[in-house]
């Protein structure tokens, strides 16, 4: 038992089926180079979508310039741009034969355009290579609506961005983000015609529903996941959440299970 996260409950427990390294998908992430989300934040759903031959690609290194507190992902002072990174992971989305590719990015606020251009030619290289649908999700970029377009200008499918929290643990959680911005980065894309798409894995029974962009119940991000992320639990206990309705002006999909991840299960 792991001391300080304490007894896990059956129903909070992954089951490992094998030797990570002998998948299909580990070996091509390693010939070509690339970093995923599934690693570098050590997702739970790793075995379950790396055997089903999907994974998350993380472009822009896998140093991130934040320090949520939830998050396994390392932080630091990130490298230079691999201009590269974009055909490898075309390259990598032919070779899995995806019908579905979900590109995630580490924050660069070491970046004028928060690395908004490198996640544009990524979403062009993989659609001219492949034809295959690209969900991005993407940094706050730190509020820069000109780096927002550059990346609606690329036309992915599906455009998310991580509400991740509540109003009120805000500084505990995501110390360097801001709620208002996060909500104004979804209404930015929404106003500019994108499927948007967002998570909430922090929040306890009096926090209500993940409000919308305009700051109301419901969201302007139509799909929404909620779940848990295992970091925080050493910090923060968890609460159970009882049902709740959903509202005619709430999202039109919801995806919430304890281990539910927002890229999770994109395929679906």
């Amino acid at each position: 038992m792991n001391k300080r996260a304490g007894v896990r409950p059956a129903w909070l427990k992954i089951r490992v089926p094998g030797d990570l390294d002998r998948l299909p998908v580990a070996k091509l992430m390693h010939e070509l180079a690339l970093n995923t989300v599934c690693q570098e934040a050590r997702c739970p759903n790793i075995f379950e979508c790396w055997g089903a031959g999907t994974a998350t690609f993380m472009i822009l290194g896998d140093i991130c310039t934040r320090r949520c507190t939830f998050c396994a992902v390392s932080r630091g002072t990130p490298g230079i741009v691999d201009p590269d990174e974009p055909r490898r992971v075309a390259e990598a989305v032919e070779k899995m034969g995806v019908r579905h590719a979900v590109i995630t990015m580490v924050n660069r606020d070491d970046m004028p355009d928060g690395g908004a251009e490198q996640v544009a030619q990524t979403v062009h290289a993989v659609r001219e290579r492949t034809g295959a649908a690209v969900e991005v999700l993407i940094s706050d970029l730190e509020g820069n609506r000109e780096a927002l377009r550059a990346v609606i200008a690329s036309k992915p499918e599906v455009l998310a961005h991580n509400i991740e929290t509540v109003p009120r643990l805000y500084a505990q959680v995501r110390p360097v983000a801001k709620y208002a911005r996060s909500l104004q980065v979804l209404r930015w894309a929404a106003d500019e015609g994108m499927l948007t798409k967002s998570s909430r894995r922090r929040g306890d029974l009096h926090d209500g529903p993940v409000p919308r962009a305009d700051g109301t119940a419901s969201s302007r991000a139509p799909l929404l996941h909620s779940g848990r992320v295992r970091r925080a639990w050493r910090k923060r206990p968890c609460s159970r959440l009882p049902p709740r309705r959903i509202g005619a002006s709430g999202p039109q999909f919801v995806h919430g299970t304890p281990c539910t991840r927002i890229r999770s299960p994109c395929r679906e």
